[in-house]
């Protein structure tokens, strides 16, 4: 699976960013309802963001292998948000080429 969740610290700190990839076992990847939407799970999420998309919680998670909360603390209060995705049917078969033997 193409799934992960990834942290980082503050400019101050300098801290490398960490990529956790699916860690095998359960397939809790993504989830949402009408209270908001997480990514992993198993014994908590990696993180869940509520639905006004103003706060959110972080817990370690089976699904990506994390032993800790992925956020600053197990509790914070969102101040930016982005959200990617990577469309490869968009790419042409000649351009995924060349992306992938760089």
């Amino acid at each position: 699976p193409e799934c992960f969740v990834f942290t980082f610290g503050s400019p101050d700190e300098q801290k490398p960013v960490s990529v956790h990839p699916w860690a095998g076992g359960n397939q809790y990847f993504m989830y949402a309802d009408s209270d908001g939407f997480a990514m992993g799970g198993g014994n908590g999420f990696a993180f869940w963001i509520d639905h006004n998309l103003l706060k959110g919680s972080s817990a370690p998670s089976k699904t990506f292998g994390t032993t800790a909360p992925i956020a600053s603390g197990a509790d914070f209060v969102l101040k930016r948000l982005e959200c990617w995705t990577f469309d490869h049917s968009v790419i042409s078969p000649a351009t995924l080429d060349t992306l992938v033997s760089v």
